[in-house]
């Protein structure tokens, strides 16, 4: 998606939860430490902010990247899969929910215990982890998301930080949604679980695919 596409989308997005706080823009930018013509230009399209502060913004109104990135991304996510997950345990009762939670809870917290975890990583690190475990190098990665291998690297190594499209970019090559790459750099969850958000993408299809298997093997 071209900047001013990006740019109008998040705008309005960002405008909307603000009036959906009834606050006034020198208010709402005030609390996160800008100004209220900065954030008029956001919310304009006319300017986007820089990674720092989107997050400042994120943070302090514990809002999901996700809820001021909709309608910028359509691929399938986590999330996705996590809904499917969360959908397995509706038709069962106490005692059937409870065996599959506690069948749940052995996978997690031996996926969470293996080699190259996720947990305890900052976003960089995070983002190198997701890359490889996704099955990419840095070439192909960079060449998806029109940036040189150099700039990849630097985000890598926690020596750049991207800009706010390129982690939209980031997210759709990995497969992932952006609250999910972001999540060492938030300071609340909003849309993931503090332990799913741990698992590798892959893990967490592992997950569902098992608790699938149990549902079917007592239907």
């Amino acid at each position: 998606m071209i900047d001013i596409q990006f740019n109008e989308v998040f705008g309005r997005n960002l405008r909307e939860y603000r009036e959906s706080l009834e606050m006034p823009r020198h208010i709402f930018a005030a609390k996160y430490g800008g100004s209220a013509s900065t954030l008029q230009s956001y919310e304009a399209g006319s300017r986007r902010p820089n990674f720092q502060r989107f997050l400042q913004i994120c943070n302090t109104y514990h809002v999901s990247p996700n809820r001021l990135f909709r309608g910028l991304y359509n691929w399938p996510t986590e999330h996705d899969t996590i809904k499917a997950l969360n959908s397995l345990s509706q038709n069962l009762d106490n005692i059937q929910r409870g065996r599959l939670e506690g069948l749940q809870a052995i996978y997690i917290k031996s996926a969470l215990d293996a080699p190259s975890k996720l947990a305890g990583n900052d976003f960089a690190s995070r983002l190198h982890l997701l890359r490889v475990g996704a099955g990419y190098d840095a070439n192909t990665v960079a060449e998806k998301c029109m940036i040189a291998r150099a700039t990849l690297q630097g985000y890598e190594s926690g020596q750049y930080d991207p800009s706010v499209p390129a982690v939209l970019h980031l997210c759709e090559v990995i497969g992932v949604s952006p609250e999910y790459l972001l999540a060492p750099a938030l300071d609340k969850l909003c849309d993931l679980d503090e332990h799913i958000v741990n698992l590798y993408p892959q893990q967490i299809k592992t997950l569902r695919e098992l608790s699938a298997y149990y549902v079917r093997t007592i239907q």
